[in-house]
């Protein structure tokens, strides 16, 4: 995996903030994510498709938190997602899908990117 940094703005501030992260490029990355870690780092999901998306936290051993980001880097859900969840979005048109150490924004951030 490469590493990566996100970017990202709270309604708090005006300045904005940094995480460091990887990035799961290949499909046996995208389907092992954090399962069975305690993530320390976050791990960033790049998305091309149109569709929704469903993320599995299976073998999780923490909560986490999870963004989905669309075009232009505006967030269009974040929440809390639990061990053995499955967490489904139902919109269109995502750039990325990161998901974080829970306390890493307090599902505060309303944009974000990665570079």
């Amino acid at each position: 995996m490469r590493r990566a940094t996100i970017s990202y703005m709270t309604t708090e501030s005006r300045t904005p903030r940094t995480l460091e992260v990887d990035v799961a490029e290949s499909y046996s990355e995208r389907v092992a994510g954090l399962s069975g870690t305690t993530p320390v780092r976050g791990l960033v999901f790049p998305r091309s498709s149109e569709r929704g998306a469903e993320y599995t936290m299976t073998n999780m051993i923490v909560p986490i938190e999870i963004y989905f980001v669309g075009a232009g880097g505006a967030v269009q859900e974040a929440r809390v997602a639990h061990p053995g969840s499955i967490v489904r979005y139902s919109g269109n048109h995502l750039w990325f899908v990161a998901e974080l150490p829970l306390g890493s924004t307090s599902l505060l951030a309303k944009s974000m990117s990665y570079r």
